[in-house]
């Protein structure tokens, strides 16, 4: 069931990547971007914080190596992704948040997808996918309610630094869990 879940997100967010003619997309006045998609027949809802554009909303650097995390409302569920990029392949297998008083969210139920650009010069993309149940969202609002929130990327050798949620990020994503869990009422 959650498999099918994340293909459904993965599918859905290619969709709307590539700017499907089928999709529907509303402001409401609250600072969220709701985008249907007839075909998939989704409803996806996202802060204005949070939507991708030209930078990375974590680190954006001359090096290429650029990070991104956000959450997302697809149909009734709260979804966590994380983007990356680099020359090295991280292979992305958890997202660790902290709170910097030693609260912990380990997030390890996702799935990555990887792609290879080259512009100028080779550099490799990941995107990880998780779906969020109650406990974990409970959690991470807590931690993003910390004055210092981070986040980690781990892979299968490696992982990045504490990388610093940056304030109106974080303000999205308590933002984002607090629309989820009224919705869900």
């Amino acid at each position: 069931m959650k498999k099918s879940i994340i293909v459904l997100l993965s599918a859905l967010l290619v969709f709307v990547g590539c700017g499907s003619t089928n999709v529907a997309d509303s402001s409401s006045g609250d600072n969220f971007k709701t985008v249907y998609d007839d075909v998939a027949d989704v409803r996806m809802i996202t802060h204005e914080d949070m939507e991708l554009g030209y930078f990375y909303n974590l680190k954006d650097n001359m090096s290429g190596e650029r990070e991104n995390i956000r959450l997302s409302i697809t149909g009734n569920n709260l979804v966590c992704i994380a983007d990356y990029q680099y020359k090295d392949w991280l292979f992305i297998n958890s997202l660790v948040f902290l709170d910097g008083k030693g609260g912990r969210l380990k997030i390890d139920n996702g799935n990555r997808h990887e792609e290879v650009k080259n512009l100028k010069k080779v550099f490799v993309r990941e995107r990880y996918i998780a779906t969020l149940d109650n406990v974990s969202a409970n959690a991470l609002y807590n931690i993003l309610k910390s004055d210092s929130p981070t986040v980690s990327f781990v892979g299968t050798d490696s992982r990045t630094d504490k990388l610093e949620i940056k304030k109106n990020v974080k303000s999205a994503m308590i933002a984002t869990v607090e629309k989820w869990q009224s919705l869900k009422q």
